[in-house]
């Protein structure tokens, strides 16, 4: 690149708010596909945490499940021993 291909690339940066953006064309691109990765990636994010969530609440079920099923099986566990012990 010579330095007349550089001086055309070099823009006046104009400001927006308090941000001050040059107009290079390859900058913007880039600016636009980091600001779609990003809401692309919240948006998997909250997917996810959604999903992380369900899965919490049918964990404590199945474990409130396992717990009932194991209190009644050792419920039975004690008959079955009382009743060996009287035979």
């Amino acid at each position: 690149m010579n330095l007349s291909e550089i001086s055309l690339k070099v823009k006046r940066p104009h400001k927006a708010g308090k941000v001050w953006f040059q107009d290079d064309p390859e900058e913007e691109v880039e600016s636009r596909s980091i600001v779609e990765t990003i809401k692309m990636l919240e948006k998997e994010r909250d997917k996810l945490l959604t999903e992380i969530k369900e899965l919490k609440k049918m964990a404590k079920s199945k474990a409130n499940a396992l717990e009932s099923e194991v209190a009644i099986l050792r419920e039975e566990a004690k008959v079955l021993k009382e009743i060996l012990h009287l035979v």
